[in-house]
């Protein structure tokens, strides 16, 4: 089934390509456009973890802290779902999440928070305006699903 997207003659196919339809002295061109994942991690082995469960699907990019993530998330094409973890080098995930939903170019995208805290331990809950969270160790079915979720209903208008 397809959907209309935010970006103009692309349709979604799926839950995480895109279709860019052009045409050529009357030939159908059809690519593929990978959606683009922002990982926030201070830890490199999660980074690396999280970009090999998912680079085959999707375009990765990655920040260390807080401060690099914003400027990430603003820098054109925009990312269109942001795993952010809570616990990271200032500001922390709470407070980078307040900041990209206070932001009218980034307050649409989704921001899937990661923890290695148990559900009882999420003392602070999710901040205002986070898509959900996922904890450490991945569940690779469920992050899956949860990111093909978020991209779908991006998308859905």
């Amino acid at each position: 089934m397809f959907f209309r997207s935010k970006r103009k003659n692309e349709f979604e196919i799926k839950s995480c390509y895109y279709l860019n339809i052009n045409t050529l002295k009357g030939k159908l061109l059809v690519n593929k456009i990978k959606h683009r994942i922002l990982i926030v991690d201070d830890s490199m082995e999660q980074l690396d973890l999280l970009t090999e469960i998912l680079i085959e699907k999707y375009e990765i990019i990655s920040a260390f802290n807080g401060h690099q993530a914003l400027k990430l998330a603003e820098r054109e094409p925009k990312p269109d779902l942001i795993l952010l973890d809570i616990i990271i080098p200032a500001p922390d995930g709470y407070e980078v999440c307040s900041i990209l939903k206070s932001n009218e170019s980034t307050r649409h995208i989704p921001v899937i928070m990661i923890t290695g805290l148990s559900r009882e331990n999420l003392k602070r809950g999710l901040p205002p305006g986070a898509a959900g969270y996922i904890s450490k160790p991945y569940n690779v079915k469920q992050l899956n699903d949860m990111i093909a979720n978020h991209l779908t209903r991006e998308v859905r208008i």
